[in-house]
């Protein structure tokens, strides 16, 4: 008989080592959202997507703007929920092998993950659904699925059937996306574009421990993000001092549940539709492009350490830091010095040449 199923969220996967956020807060004067005010730069810090998100901007009209970028945020979740009636996604996932018209948000985003998947073999799948859903990971209801689910379940997946023409999506019947793994990333990205566009002069967004950056800190510095550690939420493996650009990390403990004492985390393989196990504990991309960069740490995740390499070796735009069970850092020849090691930590730390 199996025991009762436990849901654990860690902590998020990159940390702030910039600020603190300990001022007194502001009245709320935009609906439910209370923004603060620290070092020159306006703080906001809300539940979306399903995480904690913060934003820190600073520049003229901020305070307007940043709640501006709160609520393009709400409609981008509207937008692309798996589960709420009338969203792009649910329409698709819904429309049994019918074409379905949808925003460029939706298409943008489909387009960006196909050509992952397309570079790392199929590592990223965002027709994964069906599989995602029979460990419950959507609903919150975890269960650990039967190896015949699984199999007729594969059948599919396959992001080649997902087919992009102008502003309408077509998938297979029976077939369903989830956007998971690059939402985040994408959204990141679009918010610190409208944000310059608006004139702000720097910010830097947390999308549930997906960051994106943009200009400096008001005294003109570059921000500085820690890497967790994975065995370690209160500590780093190091940090990024950088701008302009996205640091997003996958790891198996942001999100998962134990049952009859084995631990099932929320990233699946395509290929066998089970949680990934590899030796990889973590994997950070820093890119400019925020979508790119969340579609690529959840493939170069589920690829592992080796394989993960010949990509990025393979391929220009990004930078990465493995953290792997070994108890080594591997960190791209691109990121010397932008990256410092944590030498208060127990890692040995190498660096990758092309």
């Amino acid at each position: 008989m199996r025991k009762s199923t436990y849901a654990y969220i860690s902590g998020i996967a990159v940390m702030l080592l910039f600020i603190s956020l300990l001022s007194g807060c502001e009245t709320p004067d935009h609906g439910d959202l209370i923004i603060s005010k620290t070092n020159g730069m306006y703080n906001t810090t809300f539940i979306a997507m399903d995480t904690v998100m913060s934003f820190s901007v600073y520049g003229s009209n901020a305070k307007d703007e940043i709640y501006k970028a709160y609520e393009d945020v709400k409609a981008m979740e509207d937008l692309l929920s798996v589960n709420l009636l009338g969203s792009d996604i649910y329409r698709i996932n819904n429309s049994k092998g019918n074409e379905t018209q949808v925003s460029s948000h939706v298409t943008d985003q489909i387009t960006v993950a196909k050509k992952v998947s397309v570079i790392t073999g199929g590592a990223l799948d965002i027709s994964i659904y069906p599989i995602v859903k029979a460990w419950g990971f959507s609903q919150g209801e975890y269960t650990v699925p039967s190896k015949d689910v699984l199999t007729s379940l594969l059948d599919l997946v396959d992001y080649r059937d997902i087919d992009v023409s102008g502003d309408t999506v077509k998938i297979t019947e029976g077939m369903a996306l989830d956007l998971g793994a690059v939402a985040k990333g994408y959204t990141g990205q679009y918010i610190a574009d409208k944000l310059q566009d608006a004139g702000m002069t720097g910010g830097l967004l947390s999308l549930g421990g997906n960051i994106q950056l943009f200009g400096k800190k008001p005294d003109g510095s570059l921000w500085k993000i820690g890497i967790q550690d994975p065995a370690d939420d209160s500590s780093t493996v190091g940090s990024i001092a950088a701008t302009d650009c996205a640091v997003i990390t996958s790891g198996a403990y942001q999100r998962y549940f134990i049952e009859d004492g084995v631990t099932y985390h929320h990233i699946l393989d395509p290929k066998t539709g089970y949680p990934v196990n590899n030796g990889l504990l973590s994997v950070t991309v820093i890119a400019k492009d925020g979508t790119y960069a969340d579609c690529l740490s959840t493939a170069l995740y589920v690829l592992g350490y080796e394989k993960a390499v010949e990509v990025w070796k393979s391929n220009d735009g990004f930078e990465a830091v493995f953290v792997k069970d070994d108890g080594t850092v591997a960190v791209t020849e691109g990121l010397l010095g932008i990256f410092s090691e944590n030498t208060e930590n127990v890692y040995e730390y190498s660096y990758i040449c092309r």
